[in-house]
C-alpha cells in the first residue's frame, strides 16, 4: 500500500486447523481439518462433510485412502474398525467339530438372526446408520454392513482371521461382506443372500469377478488397495495388494500438528 515511508504491506489472515479425529468431527462445527497421510507423509487440509453416508480420508498427493468413518444411529462418526468391539453371544459349539464347521455354524446363525433391512440416521432417511454387533443381534435386523460387522465380530472373538470388506457387488453398487482365512484358504462370506451351502465352499478366488473390494478392516486396522484402479486379483491377504493403516495413530507424535501461522 502507498506510504510516505516508501513501504508496502499485505495483511494475511487465516486460521490454524485442528487435527482431524472423530471426536473433533463430532464436536466441532467446522468441516475442514489438518491431517497427515500415513502413506506419503503429505500434510494437507481435509474436508469431512457430516451429511455424507460415510467419510473417506484420502491423500490429495498419492491418492490413497487412509481412514474410513461411518455414523452410528445417533449420527456420531467413528472409524469403521471401531464398530468391531469384541462381541460374542453365548453359544455352545460341538467339541469334535472342525474349524470350518464352526465357521458355517456361526455364519448360519447370523443369517437366521439378521433380517435384511435398510437403516438410516433418525431424522435423515437418506443417511446410513451403522450398528454395533450387539445392537444388530438385539434388533434382529440390519443392512449389509450391520450383518457383516456382526459376523466378523463373532468370528474374530472365536479366534478366526476375518475382515469386513467394503466395495462393489456387480452392478448393484456399494456393498459389504466378510472374508475369512482358514488353514491358508480364503473364503468370502456373504451375510445377506441366504444360508451358505457347505457343498459349495465360497472360495474368494472364485468370486473375484463379482465382488470388487475397495477397503477392508478388522479390529486393529483398515486395509486399502495399494493400486486402487488395478484389476483385483482375488487375494484378500496379499501384502502386494493391500496396505495396512491404523487411522487412530495419525497423530501419535505430538509434533504432528499444523504449523503455527
Amino acid at each position: 500500500l502507498p506510504s510516505r515511508f516508501g513501504y508496502e504491506a499485505i495483511l494475511v489472515t487465516g486460521q490454524r486447523l485442528e487435527n482431524f479425529s472423530p471426536t473433533a468431527l463430532n464436536e466441532q462445527q467446522r468441516d475442514i481439518f489438518f491431517s497427515i497421510c500415513p502413506h506419503c507423509k503429505h500434510q494437507h487440509a481435509c474436508r469431512a462433510v457430516r451429511s455424507q453416508r460415510g467419510i473417506n480420508l484420502d491423500c490429495p498427493r498419492c491418492g490413497l485412502d487412509y481412514g474410513v468413518l461411518a455414523p452410528d444411529k445417533n449420527g456420531k462418526f467413528r472409524y469403521v474398525n471401531e464398530y468391531l468391539t469384541g462381541y460374542q453371544p453365548p453359544a455352545r459349539y460341538p467339541a469334535d467339530g472342525s474349524r470350518l464347521h464352526e465357521l458355517y455354524t456361526i455364519w448360519n446363525a447370523v443369517v437366521d438372526n439378521c433380517a435384511y433391512t435398510k437403516d438410516s440416521v433418525p431424522g435423515n432417511p437418506t443417511r446410513d446408520a451403522w450398528q454395533l454387533a450387539a445392537e444388530t443381534m438385539s434388533l434382529g435386523h440390519g443392512d449389509c454392513e450391520d450383518s457383516a460387522v456382526l459376523l466378523a465380530d463373532w468370528l474374530i472373538s472365536r479366534g478366526f482371521d476375518v475382515r469386513v470388506v467394503l466395495g462393489r457387488y456387480g452392478d448393484l453398487g456399494q456393498h459389504a461382506w466378510c472374508v475369512a482365512r482358514v488353514d491358508g484358504i480364503e473364503y468370502l462370506l456373504e451375510s445377506t443372500e441366504g444360508h451358505p451351502d457347505p457343498v459349495k465352499p465360497p472360495y474368494a478366488s472364485d468370486l473375484g469377478a463379482r465382488y470388487v473390494p475397495e477397503t477392508m478392516f478388522d479390529r486393529d486396522a483398515i486395509y486399502v488397495r495399494s493400486q486402487p484402479k488395478a484389476r483385483f486379483d482375488g487375494a484378500y491377504w496379499s501384502a502386494k495388494t493391500w496396505v495396512r493403516v491404523d487411522p487412530r495413530r495419525l497423530f501419535d507424535d505430538s509434533a504432528k500438528t499444523m504449523p503455527a501461522l
